[in-house]
């Protein structure tokens, strides 16, 4: 481990908690590598701080970045009800707005954003793109003139090219983020149901596991991983359960839940869902490598030795895996996993 990561990680968990002021928290943020792991922060920063408007804004910032548009803009809300005159709070509840499709609700965030700063260029772009959205190009030219006029560089840029092509030949856009895009093909959904079941033991063994399906499963899985790297196991369960149902078939959160929900001390329901993930798939190496590591910290070293052996003779890779290195070194040592 680097001096860096070390430090990273002595500042992310081993500072006092009691003490901490809002500015610590932010700073506790800003050193994090990740927005999964600023969304925690600020979320025990605001336990502690939760009329302080720049901690809700911060949080709903990380959330954006992760494509969770719904809690972003419930914290942009909150930020705004807090402290109503901080420009850049409108400008992100718009672009939230603006992602979820709410082009109207934008429209009034993007003026409110351009009557704090009435030379802000990016807030009369982006009110462009809204109202173009909208279909009044009457409004969008003049505003897309006004930012150019404000901001000349923005005379070149691939996006403001692109915006005068559309208003011009009159198409709306479907935007993503702040640049305006083409809209997307409509993306195909499975039938519901149809990845619901997990298939039974007689079943062919997949081909691999299969990938998370969109922004959202993508946020839940980093979210549980942040929660469980955090030692917070029972959140991790509960974000590892919302993947689930929202894409059933995804067979490996069986295996992640199962050891968070083992760790949070039930073991019971940890060992139905070890059933459910092996019954899908019974040589995935990450699923034995945790049952492993939760047989470890009940003591049982020999099916915890078994286990990582057999996930080391599928996946010669998963060694480098820090819980591999951590579970081995317990078993040697017979000391139950921490």
């Amino acid at each position: 481990m680097t001096p860096a990561r070390t430090a990273l990680l002595l500042l992310l968990f081993c500072a006092p908690a009691g003490a901490q002021t809002a500015e610590e928290f932010i700073r506790k943020a800003q050193a994090a590598p990740d927005s999964n792991t600023r969304e925690v922060i600020y979320t025990e920063a605001i336990k502690k701080h939760p009329t302080d408007a720049r901690l809700h804004h911060k949080r709903g910032v990380a959330y954006g970045v992760m494509e969770y548009h719904d809690e972003a803009l419930a914290d942009f809300e909150r930020a705004i009800a807090l402290d109503p005159s901080v420009p850049s709070y409108y400008h992100d509840r718009g672009l939230a707005l603006h992602r979820l499709k709410r082009n109207e609700e934008a429209v009034r965030d993007f003026t409110r954003l351009i009557e704090l700063e009435p030379a802000n260029a990016r807030g009369y772009y982006l009110r462009a793109v809204s109202y173009t959205n909208l279909k009044q190009l009457d409004k969008a030219e003049p505003d897309l003139d006004r930012a150019v006029q404000l901001d000349p560089k923005m005379k070149d840029e691939a996006s403001v090219r692109q915006m005068r092509g559309l208003i011009k030949s009159k198409k709306p856009l479907i935007t993503v983020g702040g640049a305006p895009a083409a809209a997307p093909e409509p993306e195909r959904k499975p039938e519901p149901g149809a990845q619901a079941a997990a298939p039974g033991p007689e079943s062919p063994a997949p081909a691999g596991p299969p990938a998370l399906d969109g922004a959202r499963a993508k946020a839940l899985a980093n979210k549980a991983k942040v929660r469980g790297n955090l030692k917070k196991y029972e959140e991790a369960a509960g974000f590892w359960t919302e993947l689930l149902e929202l894409q059933p078939g995804y067979y490996p959160a069986y295996a992640e839940r199962a050891y968070a929900l083992h760790k949070a001390g039930d073991k019971a329901a940890a060992a139905a869902d070890f059933e459910k993930a092996f019954a899908a798939d019974p040589a995935q190496p990450r699923a034995l490598l945790l049952r492993g590591a939760a047989a470890c910290s009940d003591g049982d070293f020999g099916r915890a030795a078994a286990d990582l052996e057999k996930a080391l003779s599928l996946d010669p890779k998963i060694k480098r895996d820090i819980r591999y290195s951590f579970t081995h070194s317990s078993i040697q040592r017979k000391k139950n996993c921490k």
